[in-house]
């Protein structure tokens, strides 16, 4: 629960699990990138209100919906180069 920095960069990840993202109440910075991720749910930063960064380059994602950051009041960055948007 104490976590700040969570680096899953380089790991072949295909998804994220909202369930287990979201209790991360202090996180700071997630890095996930060049893994296999697809899309990105609108509950997988659910009230994570101290994220700052988020960087997810270079994975497969072609789908971002419009809710995943709503409630991520903290939000400075957010990396998404390198994807499959289309």
């Amino acid at each position: 629960d104490k976590l700040i920095f969570l680096y899953l960069s380089n790991n072949f990840i295909k998804t994220l699990n909202s369930e287990i993202i979201s209790n991360l109440k202090l996180l700071r910075i997630f890095e996930c990138n060049f893994n296999y991720l697809e899309k990105i749910e609108d509950s997988l930063f659910n009230d994570m209100k101290s994220l700052r960064e988020i960087s997810l380059t270079g994975n497969e994602i072609y789908y971002l919906d419009k809710e995943a950051t709503k409630n991520l009041t903290s939000l400075e960055t957010f990396k998404l180069d390198k994807n499959k948007f289309g």
